[in-house]
């Protein structure tokens, strides 16, 4: 018990102490408020092809279709 509240006591005086004023520098402000250099290129145009739902072919037509040099 003694070493929870020796572990404890400097975390509940380091929350409840005042924080420091923060450091606004004109290098820091003026490094946030820059524009961007250049904007985005736009992404790739991408076409969807439908398909119609039919009955499964012969794999082996379809292989043959694929392979290089295929009849």
């Amino acid at each position: 018990m003694k070493l929870a509240i020796a572990a404890g006591l400097p975390l509940l005086v380091g929350a409840c102490s005042a924080l420091p004023e923060l450091d606004t520098a004109p290098g820091l402000t003026a490094a946030a408020k820059t524009t961007p250099a250049t904007m985005a290129q736009p992404g790739p145009a991408v076409a969807y092809m439908g398909y119609r739902v039919q009955e499964p072919a012969d794999w082996r037509s379809l292989n043959d279709a694929q392979r290089e040099g295929g009849e």
